[in-house]
C-alpha cells in the first residue's frame, strides 16, 4: 500500500500524480475518501489502465469510486440522506458525471498520453473545497424600521458557483427557484437572504441556505456549503 505525489516525476508516477491533482487526492492522510484516506497508487493506476490510458476518464472512475465509498460509509452507520457523508457521495457522483459527460467511457478507442491537465474551471469544480480562488462580498439588507445595508464580510475566499444538483433542486422550499446555484466559502456568519456578490464580475446571489461542511483536507478542515438564488436585474 503506497501513496505518492510528485508532479516532477516521470512515467506512471507522473501520471498518477496528475490524476490525484485532478480529483484533489494529493495530500497524504488528508484524502477524499472517508476518514481522510487516500487512494493507493496501484488503485489510481488501475483506474488509468481500465479507462484506456485516459487521464480524465481515470479521474471520473476515481470519483465514482469515492462516491461509492462515501455512500457505503453513510449506510454503515445508518445515516440519513441529509448527512454530510451522503452529501459527499452526491458531490463526488456529480463531479464524475461532469467528466463522463465530456469524456465518456472506455470503449477501446482514444487514449490520453499527453499529460495535459484539466482547465482551471474544471479543476475548480473537481476540488472546489480546496481551491477558493475567487472572492465575494456578503451584505445584509436593513431590518424593519432601519436603514442602510450592512457589509457582513468583504473579500471572502470562495469557489466558482455551480448549478445546483438534483437533491438541492428537490428541496420543497427551493423547488420553484429557476436559477439555483451552489458554492463553497469560508465561515462568515451568514443569514438567509443575505446578498452575495462576486467581486470580479458583480454577479449577485441571495443566500438561501448555509451549511457547515467538514472538509477532507487539513488545509481547510471546515468550510461552508451555500445554496444560492441568482439575482437578475431587469
Amino acid at each position: 500500500m503506497a501513496f505518492s505525489f510528485d508532479l516532477a516525476a516521470t512515467g506512471d508516477d507522473m501520471i498518477g500524480s496528475k490524476i490525484r491533482l485532478f480529483i484533489g487526492d494529493n495530500f497524504e492522510n488528508s484524502g477524499i475518501l472517508p476518514d481522510g484516506a487516500n487512494f493507493q497508487d496501484d488503485e489510481i493506476l488501475a483506474f488509468y489502465s481500465d479507462e484506456g490510458l485516459h487521464q480524465r476518464r481515470a479521474a471520473a472512475a476515481a470519483l465514482e469510486a469515492a462516491a461509492a465509498r462515501w455512500s457505503a460509509h453513510a449506510g454503515r452507520y445508518k445515516l440519513g440522506p441529509e448527512d454530510q457523508e451522503s452529501m459527499q457521495a452526491e458531490m463526488f457522483s456529480n463531479q464524475a458525471k461532469t467528466l463522463r459527460d465530456r469524456y465518456g467511457y472506455n470503449d477501446g478507442g482514444d487514449t490520453d498520453t499527453s499529460g495535459a491537465g484539466l482547465g482551471e474551471s474544471a479543476m475548480s469544480l473537481l476540488v472546489r473545497d480546496a481551491r477558493h480562488k475567487r472572492t465575494c462580498t456578503v451584505t445584509r439588507p436593513p431590518a424593519t424600521g432601519e436603514s442602510g445595508i450592512t457589509t457582513v464580510v468583504a473579500n471572502l475566499p470562495c469557489s466558482n458557483p455551480w448549478p445546483a444538483g438534483r437533491e438541492t433542486r428537490e428541496l420543497p422550499d427551493l423547488a420553484t427557484i429557476v436559477e439555483l446555484y451552489e458554492m463553497t466559502t469560508n465561515e462568515a456568519g451568514y443569514q438567509n437572504d443575505d446578498t452575495l456578490t462576486m467581486d470580479d464580475d458583480g454577479t449577485e446571489f441571495k443566500i438561501k441556505r448555509a451549511l457547515p461542511w467538514k472538509s477532507t483536507l487539513t488545509i481547510r478542515p471546515t468550510f461552508y456549503f451555500l445554496i444560492l438564488e441568482k439575482v437578475t436585474h431587469v
